[in-house]
């Protein structure tokens, strides 16, 4: 095979290019003596643009981070929510509703779409309230787990019960102590940060 060498204006030889030279082909000619057969074996020497391990490499990161955002960590808020509320999405919780009082137990769920507290009274059940609150447009309102927190919302020293969930979208439900032991739920109030 003949090459022909490139030479600049003063004589000297331009050497080849790097992709030209791995572009090229490279016959090899074997010759089998006893069956007079001539084998061509043709060889490409191929390197791939520099930047094809960083773009497959942003692909799997990028298939990685939607693989964990949409099915591990729903399935992790979920099994959270478990191991805190028990598995049929209902959230309990004790409280002093009132200084010097007894502890109360309140069950918070959602059911038939209305976030619905109940407080259980006494073990015979009397003094067992059931606060049945807003209709909530949760498409997926089966899987959402309302979390109860005893906070005084509006300062008048009686512990107020706020339920909130990440699928509330921002909102947070307050059932108003109205210091007499019983309580109302109002409209909804925005959490400010």
């Amino acid at each position: 095979m003949q090459t022909t060498e490139k030479r600049d204006v003063r004589g000297n030889v331009i050497p080849s290019r790097r992709s030209a030279v791995s572009n090229q082909k490279t016959i090899i000619m074997d010759r089998d003596t006893e069956d007079e057969q001539v084998n061509v074996i043709v060889k490409y020497q191929r390197h791939g643009h520099w930047l094809l391990p960083v773009g497959v490499t942003m692909l799997v990161g990028t298939l990685l981070i939607l693989l964990y955002s949409q099915v591990v960590l729903p399935r992790w808020i979920r099994y959270q929510d478990q191991l805190a509320c028990g598995a049929g999405h209902i959230c309990r919780t004790e409280v002093v509703v009132s200084p010097g009082q007894e502890p109360r137990t309140f069950v918070s769920l959602i059911y038939n779409q209305r976030l619905t507290v109940i407080e259980t009274g006494k073990p015979d059940g009397s003094d067992s309230h059931v606060y049945i609150g807003p209709f909530l447009a949760l498409t997926n309102w089966q899987e959402v787990t309302p979390h109860l927190q005893m906070l005084d919302v509006n300062n008048d020293v009686f512990a107020d019960i706020v339920i909130s969930s990440p699928d509330f979208q921002g909102a947070s439900y307050v059932l108003y102590n109205q210091g007499d032991g019983s309580f109302d739920f109002k409209a909804p109030q925005r959490k400010d940060a």
